[in-house]
């Protein structure tokens, strides 16, 4: 079975990920898997100096303060970046998943932009890890030392939650302790393992309420 985890900034995908990779299993940071092409894909690489300049990056390496500065805050230039980095990381995605399932049942890719990069197709079960506003604006202000307002129009260039929560089939609710959120982990893990034995997935998903399960 393949299982997205998303959500917006600061939400704690991260989070919910280490607990999963605890349990043994794969997760891929598609994050990751996107700056690992921009940086050492010669056609990705000179695609985005020719849209967004030459100081996109440093001594071969991506300039992360540039791009997040200039591109992550203008939605109109973020859907060109997107439009540039997402095929080739769905396509490396696709193919590291079925590398994992070959020797493993469950295999979880975490990823903020599921949607927004057309990829959820891709898999059998989307978890949204769901956290208030305020909390991720305080989270991350402390992660990436960036002031409120930052932050805010990020959030804002971000597909909205309720519209992430109408397209996931599970809601994970993250604005409690850190013991809460693996519980809620743990629990899902096993869901999962028995759905995927049962082969009862398209049935779960046909006969899902509009309301999506809640943790």
């Amino acid at each position: 079975m393949k299982v997205a985890i998303t959500g917006g900034i600061g939400g704690g995908k991260s989070t919910v990920a280490g607990i999963i990779k605890n349990q043994g299993y794969d997760v891929i940071d598609a994050d990751l898997v996107a700056k690992e092409l921009m940086r050492d894909d010669v056609v990705i690489r000179q695609q985005i100096i020719e849209e967004f300049g030459k100081d996109s990056y440093i001594n071969n390496s991506i300039n992360t303060s540039y791009l997040r500065d200039t591109v992550f805050t203008d939605k109109a230039r973020l859907e060109k970046l997107n439009a540039i980095v997402h095929p080739p990381t769905i396509e490396k995605i696709g193919d590291m998943m079925a590398e994992s399932l070959l020797e493993k049942e469950l295999v979880f890719v975490e990823s903020a932009l599921i949607f927004e990069a057309k990829m959820d197709k891709l898999f059998d079960l989307i978890v949204l890890v769901l956290t208030d506003d305020e909390i991720k604006i305080e989270r991350t202000s402390k992660r990436d030392n960036l002031d409120e307002e930052k932050v805010r129009q990020i959030i804002e260039n971000q597909l909205s939650d309720n519209t992430k929560k109408g397209r996931s089939d599970f809601i994970l609710l993250n604005n409690g302790s850190l013991a809460e959120l693996e519980k809620n982990v743990l629990f899902f893990i096993e869901l999962f393992k028995t759905l995927g034995k049962s082969g009862n997935i398209e049935k779960l998903k046909a006969d899902e309420p509009e309301d999506e399960s809640n943790l």
